[in-house]
């Protein structure tokens, strides 16, 4: 259906629940479809949480924005993929 989803998370101020919080709809997003988002903080941790439990199953664009602040796009891809998701390839 390729819908895009965007994430609010201003009422977190901790970026390890904000991170839960990206991990948590991603397990429950469908072939196809992305989360978009914005952060304050580096997203790279949580990119390798993403690679940890789910390694090439995703296209990831990070932008960093004026301010400090991060625009990121995940787009859930199908199992099997040997692609990182960096590139978004």
């Amino acid at each position: 259906m390729n819908q895009l989803i965007q994430l609010d998370l201003t009422a977190s101020n901790v970026a390890t629940d904000r991170d839960a919080a990206v991990l948590a709809a991603f397990a429950q997003l469908p072939v196809g479809d992305s989360l978009a988002w914005t952060q304050a903080h580096d997203p790279l941790p949580l990119h390798e949480a993403l690679m940890a439990q789910w390694g090439g199953q995703f296209a990831w664009t990070r932008q960093e924005q004026d301010g400090g602040n991060w625009a990121l796009h995940l787009t859930r891809k199908p199992a099997g993929k040997s692609c990182c998701g960096c590139c978004g390839g």
